[in-house]
């Protein structure tokens, strides 16, 4: 059998995919405790007001800080769920780089990672993720290219 034409696309790109989940797994944890410090940082400002406003207590501290820590918690855990998702259509795409027959997976997954990554606007991150969802989806091409002229011929 001939080694398919896209498969070192879809190995750059599959693989690339893996350490981004990766990278991304390991972060949240410490984007949840920055932004939980940071919001009990600024929960502490609501006694320092009230020393200065002679017993006069605002409460902007607090709800900064509560804001702060609740925005924190959720970017957190969907940055762990997407990098867990990630990671896991990585390893899939890995898995079936060199079957032709299911390019489609490659294909789908590479055009919904290219959609996802411009909600990361022209940050490193975003062009690093668009750039490999495009080697996938060359090297899906190029595998169902090679599998029409297969049928073609054959």
């Amino acid at each position: 059998m001939i080694k398919p034409k896209g498969s070192i696309f879809i190995s750059i790109g599959s693989a690339g995919l893996v350490v981004l989940g990766g990278l991304g797994i390991l972060i949240s944890p410490f984007v949840i405790t920055l932004t939980v410090w940071a919001g009990t940082l600024l929960r502490g400002f609501d006694q320092i007001l009230a020393s200065l406003l002679d017993g006069r207590s605002y409460p902007i501290g607090t709800l900064a800080g509560r804001a702060i820590s609740g925005a924190g918690i959720i970017v957190g855990v969907l940055l762990l769920l997407f990098s867990v998702l990630q990671l896991t259509c990585g390893l899939l795409i890995w898995k079936r780089k060199d079957d032709t027959t299911k390019s489609g997976l490659a294909l789908a997954l590479g055009i919904a990672f290219a959609i996802t990554s411009l909600a990361l606007g022209l940050t490193a991150p975003g062009l690093i993720q668009l750039a490999l969802s495009v080697l996938l989806i060359v090297g899906a091409t190029l595998n169902r290219e090679q599998v029409l002229k297969e049928d073609a011929a054959g």
